[in-house]
C-alpha cells in the first residue's frame, strides 16, 4: 500500500522483470487480473492496483470533479513506488480508459499499451 494525498492504495505485485501495470474495470478490482498475474509472473513484474473507492482503495480524497487524470496519477503514483523504467500499460474497460489517459500524458514511458474494450 501506499499513501496518495490522504488515501491509501492497494496494489498487488508478483514476479520480477520488466513491469506490467494492470488497470481494472469498473465494478472490480485489482483481483481481476489474479489469473494473468499468475501466467505473467515468471518473466515480468506484475503490478495491479485497486483504482479509487474499489478493492482496498479509499475512495478519492479530493474535491470537486473527478477526472480520469486522477486514476492516471494514482498508477504513476504505484509505478514511483515499485520503480522506474518503460512499461508494458494493459487496460480492461474503465481501466483501459485509464492507461489511454496516462499513455497520453506520458507516452515515452510505454514500452506497449493494450487496451481491452468489451460491449
Amino acid at each position: 500500500r501506499i499513501d496518495l494525498k490522504g488515501a491509501r492504495v492497494a496494489y498487488a505485485e508478483t514476479g520480477s522483470g520488466e513491469i506490467v501495470l494492470l488497470l481494472h474495470a469498473t465494478a472490480s478490482s485489482g483481483a481481476q487480473w489474479q489469473a494473468l498475474s499468475e501466467t505473467l509472473r515468471s518473466g515480468y513484474r506484475v503490478l495491479a492496483p485497486d483504482l479509487y473507492g474499489y478493492g482496498e482503495t479509499d475512495p478519492w480524497p479530493g474535491h470537486g470533479p473527478f477526472a480520469l487524470a486522477e486514476e492516471a496519477a494514482l498508477a504513476d503514483a504505484v509505478l514511483a513506488d515499485a520503480g522506474q523504467g518503460p512499461i508494458h500499460l494493459i487496460g480492461h474497460s474503465y481501466g483501459g480508459a485509464v492507461a489511454l489517459r496516462f499513455a497520453m500524458q506520458q507516452p515515452e514511458r510505454l514500452r506497449s499499451l493494450v487496451l481491452a474494450i468489451f460491449s
